[in-house]
């Protein structure tokens, strides 16, 4: 996990957690897209968000140009829409993360695990911490939406 430095300081953490995201998929992006692997797929992307600052979305904005699919929610169009309104969009998806942010990342094992394309073996993946938690949040997620239209049902 992130050392107890790094926790001490929200704002670097914030940043950090942006960037993590972003190193990933652009990492992933490269090999998908390096005919030598014989991969025939995409990227998908979601879960953007505004950030670092308030007035960027990164998750987005470095990603740009590639060959990807993000699904995005209508109230992150809205604020992308409204943030980058007066700003040029370029492709940023060949653009290397800065090396001030991958030496801090690179420091933080949990990161490491999940940019090594080798980091968790696949024995281990399923009880990852992090796929446990995506797992459990989309389940929960489809619970109420099930749950929705039972209800939903009912009323007809």
């Amino acid at each position: 996990m992130a050392s107890s430095a790094l926790l001490k300081v929200p704002d670097i953490w914030y940043e950090l957690k942006r960037w993590t995201g972003i190193a990933i998929a652009k990492k992933a992006h490269k090999i998908l897209n390096d005919k030598s692997n014989g991969y025939y797929n995409k990227l998908l992307l979601c879960s953007s968000r505004v950030g670092p600052e308030k007035d960027e979305v990164l998750h987005i904005e470095k990603v740009a140009g590639g060959n990807l699919v993000y699904t995005i929610n209508p109230e992150m169009i809205d604020d992308f829409m409204g943030i980058y309104k007066e700003k040029d969009i370029c492709s940023q998806i060949n653009d290397p993360v800065p090396d001030e942010i991958m030496n801090r990342l690179t420091k933080i094992p949990y990161f490491n695990e999940g940019y090594d394309e080798y980091g968790i073996r696949i024995e281990d993946f399923v009880n990852h911490p992090s796929f446990v938690f995506t797992k459990d949040q989309f389940s929960d997620s489809m619970k109420e939406i099930e749950e929705y239209v039972i209800e939903r049902k009912k009323e007809l």
